[in-house]
């Protein structure tokens, strides 16, 4: 269930935690949340997150064991600021398990903005493919 990007979705933040390098490979996890809604007015936040547990050195391996998980949160005034707040907590418990930083990028644009920013920006751990109708996932 990867995070899907475009023009109908609006993105609120993106957080990503790697892992200590030093760490035994069985012990390497990484953790990636994005914050997002459906660009309609009154659609619900999603809270879309995974675990990523490392069998592998390549980042990129598909031995990875991955879980993806789903949150949703109604669409009223406060709601963007509280979720926020939450998964800056749970980025952070997971940070500290993991020996590492948080790395939180606020967005606040539709999903193919939020691309060109993370481009632009040059995340290492941004990883994109295509589905099969064309959009970035």
């Amino acid at each position: 269930m990867p995070i899907t990007f475009n023009d109908t979705t609006y993105f609120a933040g993106i957080w990503f935690v790697g892992h200590d390098e030093t760490l035994p490979l069985e012990d390497r996890m990484d953790w990636l949340a994005a914050l997002w809604r459906d660009a309609t007015p009154g659609s619900p936040w999603i809270l879309q997150y995974r675990f990523r547990y490392h069998r592998s050195p390549d980042p990129h391996s598909d031995d990875d064991e991955k879980s993806w998980y789903r949150a949703t949160m109604d669409a009223s005034p406060a709601a963007e600021a509280t979720a926020l707040e939450a998964v800056h907590l749970i980025a952070g418990i997971t940070a500290h398990r993991n020996r590492t930083a948080v790395d939180f990028t606020a967005l606040g644009c539709d999903g193919d903005t939020a691309i060109r920013k993370l481009l632009a920006m040059g995340k290492s751990w941004l990883n994109l493919a295509p589905d099969d109708a064309g959009t970035q996932r």
